[in-house]
């Protein structure tokens, strides 16, 4: 269960306000061998000045849903309004412990997200799901990468 090189070229980005699952997640994506950049933030905002200032593409957004000043469906709803960075395409998943069929509801039909999952309570359940998303989207056909 190894990637050794998905999109050198752009961060994966983690909008996650919990500094335990952000060591978590850390440690998961280096076990799975990841070479690229990986940046946290622990706002939707935060994550948001990135996105308006960045020159580099990133592979995925990842983002927890219940967050400090927006939530994340907040957060995508501002991406997406956003003429230069609903352009990027870049993947954004929504991955959180909350989940009800309200939220889902809403992050599908009010954005434009590629994924709503569950956290897995173990460790190595949560590291077979960022395996698999990561691993689909390494070889998903993207305007990104083109």
């Amino acid at each position: 269960m190894l990637y050794t090189h998905i999109n050198p070229s752009g961060p994966i980005l983690i909008i996650e306000d919990d500094e335990d699952d952000q060591l978590i997640l850390n440690r998961i994506l280096k076990e799975l061998n990841l070479i690229d950049k990986v940046i946290y933030f622990s706002t939707p905002i935060e994550a948001l000045d990135y996105l308006q200032q960045a020159t580099v593409h990133p592979f995925i957004l990842i983002c927890d849903i219940n967050m400090p000043m927006i939530n994340g469906i907040e957060f995508k709803k501002q991406i997406d309004q956003d003429p230069v960075l609903k352009a990027k395409c870049t993947p954004f998943i929504f991955w959180s412990t909350s989940i009800n069929d309200t939220l889902v509801h809403q992050a599908y039909t009010e954005t434009t997200i590629q994924g709503f999952f569950q956290k897995s309570c173990t460790y190595n359940e949560l590291k077979q799901q960022l395996y698999y998303i990561l691993g689909y989207w390494y070889y998903c056909q993207h305007p990104v990468f083109e």
